[in-house]
């Protein structure tokens, strides 16, 4: 789970950065939203409450709660029947890749 928050941290920085630049060039955005698998994740960071397995990525913990609180990104939680990528990477029902399919316009 470390290294998920210390990935998800640094993919919150570029988005930052790159929120930054398209502020200064004066083009419009919205509020980026971050989709995760990982329910713990998500749910942590609903949840403030620092539990003592997680004090080894307080850091990270803290600055991506600070990132949600000031509306900076949305952390959401994508189920996994929901992910294409599954169809490169795993052995999925038929149903499923007749769906993922589709939606990749394969």
């Amino acid at each position: 789970m470390n290294i998920e928050y210390q990935s998800i941290a640094i993919v919150v920085t570029k988005i930052i950065w790159l929120s930054s630049l398209l502020l200064e060039l004066r083009i419009p955005t919205t509020i980026p939203k971050i989709l995760l698998d990982n329910l713990g994740i998500v749910l942590l960071n609903d949840n403030p409450i620092i539990h003592l397995r997680t004090k080894h990525f307080g850091l990270n913990l803290h600055f991506l709660y600070y990132c949600m609180q000031n509306k900076f990104v949305i952390l959401v939680h994508l189920p996994t029947h929901y992910e294409v990528e599954d169809l490169l990477t795993k052995s999925i029902l038929d149903n499923f890749f007749i769906k993922f399919t589709i939606n990749l316009w394969l």
